[in-house]
């Protein structure tokens, strides 16, 4: 009888110390914080944009893309909670919708003047930049770029001039004060 005990007990804790170990590894909720960039590329020496930081354009100018010259649209930064999908005005064009899948990538669907650009699945890592494009007209170019950062290493959220890039949640939650 104690011996019948004892062998359900084990066979108990087995069993949990099982579910567990197989839990473990099912569950992955992390939230991705990224910061998007539109940047508008063409040859032209001006535009109405600023021009993106110098090292943003230093990757770009040895990456094989046939202009010389970069802009930044806009810039906006945001957390995607696991399974959340939000849906980003980056500018009166350009519509990103991303989802944070939960498993290390990142969903990106872009709408460029109402029309589906591309859809794409993409892992992504903290300090990682992915980017995804779309044609212009008058041989220019545009694309978003996606950079995965820690929200603990604070210079990652910051803009070239120092000052914390808000999110839309941010921005609302001022006005709602």
């Amino acid at each position: 009888m104690k011996r019948c005990r004892i062998t359900h007990k084990i066979y108990k804790l087995g069993l949990l110390v099982l579910l567990g170990c197989f839990s473990g590894g099912l569950i992955h909720a992390e939230d991705l914080h990224i910061k998007c960039i539109v940047v508008w590329a063409t040859n032209d020496e001006t535009s109405k944009y600023k021009e993106i930081s110098p090292e943003l354009e230093k990757k770009l100018l040895v990456a094989p893309y046939k202009w010389k010259h970069y802009y930044e649209v806009h810039k906006t930064n945001t957390v995607l909670a696991p399974k959340q999908t939000k849906k980003l005005k980056m500018s009166e064009h350009c519509l990103l919708e991303a989802t944070n899948p939960n498993d290390g990538r990142i969903q990106v669907n872009l709408v460029g003047e109402g029309k589906p650009v591309s859809k794409n699945v993409e892992p992504l890592k903290v300090g990682q930049t992915v980017a995804f494009s779309g044609d212009a007209k008058n041989d220019a170019g545009w694309f978003v770029m996606i950079h995965r950062y820690d929200p603990k290493a604070k210079q990652d959220s910051k803009g070239e001039n120092g000052k914390d890039v808000k999110s839309d949640a941010d921005v609302k939650a001022e006005h709602a004060k």
